[in-house]
């Protein structure tokens, strides 16, 4: 029977890193949408109702949601690791560590770029193959960023997984960090996020990569570190709600940006009492919104052209019962509809199969597409 839960290797799920990816993936979603109907229909951005309701607040800060995801990709990807230094765990083979990188995240990736370039060339013939297949290549490896030093041409959103790759490369030799004990260990992590968010702070990169986030992914690893080593100390409360979502608005409304070098610290702490409140967590953990964030890596790689493809496909300058927020409202509701729609059968039977372990290795396609 197909499923759309995620598959995850580890022996203990934790249901509210979804949650945060949930989070993270709707300020996307609704920025994103926000731009689009911008540019195409009412230019909502110098309405009236756009100032009235609050739509920039209420969408929430689509940046520090890419900065949340660096967090908690930290988070995940440090665990292992670190229990292997903290409590003895099984060390994590770098060899097995890299290929389930490969084989988890390259086929989906892969496929989305190459289809989206089919549908550039062939389809909506907005370029030639030989002017965008540069662009293509250097998406293909990661590398558009550096190369061009732009926003990839074919899907803008790849920017930010050229940046985790460069992040899950370094991931295993950052971990080394947690050999040391205790306060040294954490007097380390903070003085590399504030080193590092200071550099950035003061200097301009030619082009983006690590250097100017890996603050951010250090973050999610002091976050690993503290909910480690207070797993039995940090009992659940409602203080921590409050905390909570003091930060959630906090990082939500942008309040605090990556010009902020508090920003880092409020991500750490905002992963770790998310862990460990009460009603919120309980929110994170709700089935729909764990699933929605499970296949988050699949809503942002394909949200941003089924919406371009959505929005071009209805351009118009009549507005649904000559209303603004009614034909803001119901253009937004479509639009996600059909973004969630085409994610789940793409999750389904692309993304899923490769969570598993060894998947290429099946004998059969019915054993990937098995709950």
């Amino acid at each position: 029977m197909l499923s759309i839960q995620r598959i995850t290797s580890s022996k203990k799920y934790l249901p509210f890193i979804d949650g945060l990816r949930f989070i993270a993936i709707v300020s996307v979603l609704l920025n994103h949408f926000i731009t689009a109907y911008d540019k195409k229909f009412t230019c909502i951005a110098f309405n009236k109702f756009y100032e009235d309701h609050h739509i920039a607040l209420l969408a929430g800060n689509s940046n520090n949601s890419v900065l949340l995801f660096f967090a908690i990709s930290g988070f995940i990807l440090a665990l292992p690791f670190a229990k292997y230094y903290f409590d003895g765990s099984e060390k994590p083979v770098l060899k097995d560590y890299y290929i389930k990188r490969i084989s988890r995240l390259e086929p989906p990736y892969l496929i989305v770029l190459t289809g989206i370039l089919m549908l550039h060339v062939f389809i909506l013939h907005k370029s030639s193959l030989s002017t965008i297949f540069p662009n293509y290549l250097a998406s293909f490896f990661y590398l558009h960023n550096i190369i061009f030093q732009e926003y990839p041409t074919l899907n803008f959103v790849f920017w930010s997984l050229e940046i985790e790759l460069q992040f899950y490369l370094l991931a295993p030799l950052l971990a080394r960090l947690f050999y040391f004990k205790g306060y040294t260990r954490r007097s380390i992590f903070m003085f590399l996020i504030i080193a590092f968010a200071l550099l950035n702070l003061y200097f301009t990169f030619p082009f983006k990569s690590i250097i100017n986030y890996l603050h951010y992914f250090l973050a999610g690893m002091l976050a690993v570190d503290l909910f480690l080593s207070n797993t039995d100390k940090l009992k659940k409360n409602y203080v921590f709600d409050a905390c909570s979502m003091i930060l959630l608005v906090v990082i939500w409304t942008g309040y605090w940006n990556e010009k902020t070098i508090l920003l880092p610290f409020a991500l750490c702490l905002f992963i770790l009492l998310s862990s460990c409140s009460k009603l919120w967590s309980k929110c994170l953990e709700l089935k729909w919104i764990s699933i929605i964030g499970g296949m988050c890596y699949s809503l942002y790689m394909l949200h941003h052209p089924i919406m371009a493809l959505f929005v071009n496909r209805f351009e118009t300058d009549i507005l649904f019962l000559n209303s603004v927020p009614l034909d803001f409202l119901i253009r937004l509701l479509v639009s996600l509809g059909l973004v969630l729609l085409c994610c789940a059968l793409f999750f389904i039977f692309i993304e899923r199969p490769t969570m598993k372990r060894n998947w290429y290795r099946r004998d059969s396609l019915r054993q990937l597409f098995k709950s």
